[in-house]
């Protein structure tokens, strides 16, 4: 890992609870810890751990306690800050797919991205991401990387009524009944989901565009 003196500025926003900020670091970064963890899953749960729920953790993790860290720690530090994350998120799932499969309930999965983008699919169709790149289009695996970071920095609420809708594909009344909520709040949640979804997505563009 190598010092990037242009990042220091989007660490400091990002402590300061700049959501851009944070997504670029978290972008910039992707690639290095999607392999630190797809590299972690043992052999013997490959059937059972998708790397991208694990991923999925980082992301929130670091979403939720990014203001706690010390942007004087500069790149290096943040990318050592989020691979003890990852190491600690795999270890969780770890312990606990092997409760599980003691007690024999555990379900397995697919195990490559392909599953992943699929999912994503009908979410980056409805958002139409392409068009709000306004010099290129940006390949679908960015953007796809992309909308799961944006993804992990919503509300609570938005990203679990998106997930159950459009990642599970269940109806609004199933989505209402999951949340414990009436049909008429899942359809709201989802509407005001997609719209900050959107908008962050709009924001994106400011360092996807650099690429």
């Amino acid at each position: 890992m190598s010092e990037a003196p242009e990042y220091q500025d989007a660490i400091e926003r990002a402590v300061a609870g700049d959501h851009t900020a944070l997504s670029e670091l978290l972008y910039a970064l992707y690639s290095v810890t999607e392999d630190q963890v797809r590299r972690a899953v043992p052999a013997d749960l490959r059937s059972l751990l998708a790397a991208e729920d694990v991923l999925q953790d980082v992301h929130l993790e670091v979403f939720r306690t990014m203001h706690r860290f010390s942007a004087e720690s500069g790149w290096d530090g943040f990318q050592r800050w989020v691979a003890r994350i990852a190491q600690q998120r795999m270890l969780d799932r770890i312990r606990e797919l092997r409760r599980a499969k003691r007690g024999g309930g555990h379900k397995k999965v697919e195990p490559n991205a392909t599953r992943d983008q699929d999912r994503l699919t009908p979410l980056l169709e409805l958002l139409q991401v392409d068009s709000l790149t306004p010099s290129r289009v940006i390949r679908r695996q960015e953007w796809a990387r992309t909308l799961k970071i944006e993804l992990a920095g919503l509300n609570e609420d938005y990203r679990e009524a998106l997930r159950l809708r459009y990642l599970e594909g269940l109806s609004i009344a199933e989505v209402a009944t999951a949340l414990g909520r009436s049909d008429r709040a899942a359809q709201m949640l989802c509407h005001r989901g997609l719209k900050q979804l959107r908008d962050n997505l709009g924001n994106a563009t400011r360092f996807l565009s650099r690429g």
